[in-house]
This record gives C-alpha cells, sequence and structure tokens, in this order.
C-alpha cells in the first residue's frame, strides 16, 4: 500500500483488547524504506460481540465496525490485513460514492446465502434479489456512519441474530446498510485469485489482490500450491519482511493455524 501511494498515509491498527500489541515494531521497519505515513494502534473492546461464533471463531473481525468511531478524518479505508494493493490508496479514497455512507465490494444475491443466514436479511428488510456485499474492503463516510449510530446497529443484529450466523461482520453490515446508502465498489478494488495453482485466473487490474479463503499464500505449503503466491511474496519482500519459506515451518503460530484450518488444506488435494 506505501509503495503506491502518491500521497502521506495514516494507519490505523485497531486490535482486541485481549491481544498483545500488534505491530509494534512496524512503523521503525518501514520507515527505513522511506516511505510518507503516520502508523498509529487502536486497543477495541469488543466485548458486545463475544457471544458471536463465526467460521474460524475470531472476534477480531469486528473491529472493523468500530473503525469510524475512533477515526481523524472524514473518510477511512478499512481492509482486512490478506490484500496486496496494485494502485495508489489515494485513487481509492477519493474516489466518488454520491450520497452513499459506505462503498463495499459486492456481491451476490442475498438469496444464495446460507439459510442460517436468511432470517437475519429479511428481518432487516433485505429480499432474495438484492445484493449481498462483501466486507473484506470499505470506503466509509464517517460522520453519516456516526451520525446513523450503526455501531449500535450493528451490535443490535448481534445480539438478536449473532450466534446464528457464519460470516457474521459481513452479515450485520448488509442488514444495517439500506441498499441506497452502499455505493458496490468496482472489480478492480476486489480481486480474489483462485486458490489453487492449476485453476486458470485472468491477469490482475491495478487495485487490490484479496486473498479471501484458505489456506493463505503464507501458509505451509503456500509457495508450493497457492495460484498467487508470486504476488504476495514479492509484496512481502518490498516491505521487508524476512524470508518465511523455511522459518515458517518452526513457527509455533504457523504450525497452530494449520491445525485449525486443517479442513481448509484439502481445496489443494482435490
Amino acid at each position: 500500500m506505501l509503495k503506491h501511494a502518491s500521497a502521506p498515509v495514516s494507519v490505523m491498527i485497531l486490535y482486541d483488547s485481549r491481544e498483545k500489541l500488534p505491530g509494534a515494531d512496524w512503523s521503525r521497519k518501514l520507515k527505513g524504506f522511506g516511505f510518507d505515513f503516520e502508523l498509529r494502534h487502536q486497543m477495541v473492546d469488543v466485548t458486545a460481540f463475544r457471544h458471536c461464533k463465526d467460521f474460524f471463531n475470531s472476534y477480531t473481525n469486528y473491529l472493523r465496525v468500530y473503525a469510524p468511531d475512533y477515526a481523524e478524518s472524514d473518510r477511512i479505508i478499512y481492509s482486512d490485513v490478506d490484500v496486496v494493493f496494485t494502485a495508489d490508496i489515494a485513487d481509492l479514497h477519493s474516489l466518488n460514492i454520491g450520497r452513499a455512507m459506505i462503498a463495499l465490494p459486492g456481491g451476490v444475491a442475498c438469496g444464495t446465502r446460507g439459510e442460517k443466514e436468511k432470517p437475519a436479511l429479511r428481518a432487516y428488510g433485505k429480499n432474495d434479489k438484492d445484493l449481498y456485499f462483501g466486507s473484506g474492503l470499505a470506503v466509509i463516510n464517517v460522520a453519516a456512519y456516526l451520525q446513523a449510530a450503526k455501531l449500535q446497529a450493528c451490535k443490535d443484529v448481534a445480539s438478536r441474530f449473532g450466534p446464528s450466523l457464519i460470516y457474521h461482520e459481513q452479515t450485520i453490515w448488509n442488514c444495517v446498510f439500506h441498499s441506497n446508502e452502499i455505493f458496490r465498489l468496482d472489480e478492480m478494488w476486489c480481486q480474489s485469485p483462485p486458490l489453487k495453482k492449476s485453476e486458470t485466473c485472468k491477469p490482475f487490474l491495478p487495485g487490490i489482490v484479496h486473498y479471501a479463503g484458505s489456506p493463505k499464500p503464507w501458509d505451509l505449503l503456500g509457495e508450493y500450491f497457492h495460484h498467487s503466491y508470486k504476488i504476495w511474496r514479492d509484496a512481502a519482500i518490498s516491505a521487508g519482511m524476512k524470508n518465511q519459506t523455511v522459518t515458517k515451518y518452526f513457527d509455533v503460530c504457523t504450525l497452530q493455524r494449520a491445525v485449525r484450518i486443517k479442513n481448509q488444506y484439502r481445496v489443494w488435494l482435490q
């Protein structure tokens, strides 16, 4: 992201109050590359969502709904961490989204969602033909988000439907935003490569490559099986990451994650 930025970038890292401070040394490392940016950490208490059990049982997915509350500008960009920017983030930040409150990638029809999620979507006025948007990237008009009390609305959805949802934060945002409040982002800002090297993939446009699904290219065996490992590896080198091709096989966290996503590894064995 910083490599392609044409203007100074302010980065806010949200983290759960139960976690250790993430990326404590990122600022020092990245400044050594001459990037013009500001980095700050923001601890968030996600207690309101801890009764929810998502696909990977991770409460950090809900950090995104808090982001506008800690913003220091009128517009912010939220991004998942499993992405690689290949275009200028300033183009995304200055995007004309009209009177919309939020811009999201999307989407499929709400009717294609799982049966457990449909009651929540229908309760908030979504019909089967309405678009269901992704939540891995968002351009948010902060004042409108805060004025409409969307954080509280997210908590209300979680309180009513949380335990029955699979993709919690994604479905929750689809519930609380009306169709006229959402701007649909161009495909260039959310390009997901296939997981397997054997699958064909059209060339990526300048924008964002989003490594949706698992395993990720940085997971165990990613260098051998993931379709777009090289794109991530080149970006990692640009950011000063150490060569993890060997060391990750001796990293406890990486090994624990491999066990946690063991069923997802089947995609590489099919």
